[in-house]
């Protein structure tokens, strides 16, 4: 969790460094027990990936679909090394600073080997062995922005290290308007309205309401003070008259094209799909103007695997919040619900802070599911 940033790390046909560091974990939990629970996340992350999986018998581009189903056969491994362990409050607590801790390294990283391209900041290094999107990007200071946020609100802190935290989200805005994703900003900002409307007051007797208001007017300062420091062209991204003008950098023409070509699939294709991993392709059969992946992955899921497929999908995404619900972990709920929007302008099918919120879900899950709670 907390070496986050190595999955913008290539290293050739492997696939990134994060990869090679998950067989730590898995190996450890094949040779340890490898016993398996099947509550309900477990059970619709692995209903949706041997769905994915049988894809690969009907698709219509057999290596595509190959290289997507191993993706996400590795995710569903991780998350089933860590269905049948019990955690501590402990270990809760340090998983989740190691989720927060990959936050800030991000940043440094940014910071220290981010280049400047028409203004817009990229984590992508001279040499090209680190490289991320800038749409993606937004999506791994969401662990630290929700703490900070929380911290603030419950009023965990005071004096100097008050001071820090308002000092670490200017950094965080200043990365995140940045990017010039609007996608990614408004992940964010969901994610920061979910902390001020529903973190709740560590003192039953008062209101958390008045420093609300206060991290509000907060973080106004803050994303203004970020602003100052970026280009013109870059805000100029943010603007509603820019994003009609790009059509969503075209996406809003792709997603009509995408639920259109839907339309017209024979219906045993409206059922399973084309396949994992084919969207791009479906853009050459159907005569799209643009040909890409869908970016948004309800769509990308109902055209690759079918309505059965974006129902799995549905399912599998809906037990997480389900969880975070039950647990009234409102870090769960907003990290959650950044990854959740930002699914609906992205292709996150391999995203790694999705993937990282789901496994410290499962831990949490884990940590109360009975009163009997030894270590992980």
């Amino acid at each position: 969790m907390v070496c986050l940033v190595l999955g913008a790390m290539n290293i050739g046909a492997f696939g990134s460094l994060l990869k090679l560091i998950a067989i730590i974990p898995v190996t450890y939990w094949i040779f340890d027990n490898g016993k398996i629970s099947f509550p309900k996340p477990i059970k619709f992350a692995s209903l949706y990936v041997i769905w994915i999986m049988a894809s690969y018998t009907w698709t219509i581009n057999s290596a595509e679909s190959l290289n997507r189903a191993i993706t996400q056969i590795t995710f569903l491994l991780m998350i089933l090394s860590v269905s049948n362990m019990r955690f501590n409050e402990c270990e809760i607590s340090y998983l989740k600073n190691c989720l927060i801790w990959s936050s800030r390294i991000t940043a440094f990283v940014v910071l220290l080997t981010g280049s400047y391209m028409e203004g817009r900041i990229y984590l992508k290094s001279e040499n090209g062995t680190i490289r991320e999107d800038p749409n993606y990007l937004c999506g791994y200071f969401s662990f630290a922005i929700v703490y900070l946020l929380l911290e603030l609100i419950q009023g965990n802190i005071k004096g100097k290290k008050r001071t820090f935290f308002i000092l670490e989200l200017i950094i965080y805005a200043y990365i995140v308007f940045g990017t010039g994703s609007r996608g990614g900003l408004f992940a964010i900002l969901i994610s920061i309205s979910i902390v001020i409307l529903f973190s709740p007051s560590c003192n039953k007797q008062k209101s958390n309401m008045p420093k609300k208001i206060i991290i509000i007017i907060i973080l106004g300062v803050v994303a203004y003070l970020a602003t100052l420091f970026l280009d013109e062209n870059v805000l100029q991204r943010f603007s509603s008259d820019t994003l009609r003008e790009s059509d969503g950098t075209g996406r809003f023409t792709l997603w009509n094209e995408g639920l259109k070509a839907y339309n017209e699939f024979p219906f045993f294709r409206q059922l399973i799909g084309y396949g994992t991993a084919t969207a791009k392709d479906l853009t050459y059969i159907y005569s799209f103007s643009h040909h890409n992946v869908m970016h948004n992955m309800f769509i990308e899921n109902l055209l690759e695997i079918g309505i059965v497929g974006m129902i799995l999908y549905v399912l599998h995404i809906k037990s997480f919040f389900e969880v975070a619900i039950k647990e009234r972990e409102i870090f769960l709920f907003s990290v959650l619900g950044c990854m959740f929007v930002l699914s609906l302008s992205t292709s996150i099918y391999a995203f790694k802070p999705y993937w990282n919120i789901m496994i410290f879900t499962m831990c949490c899950f884990n940590s109360n599911r009975n009163n009997d709670v030894s270590s992980g």
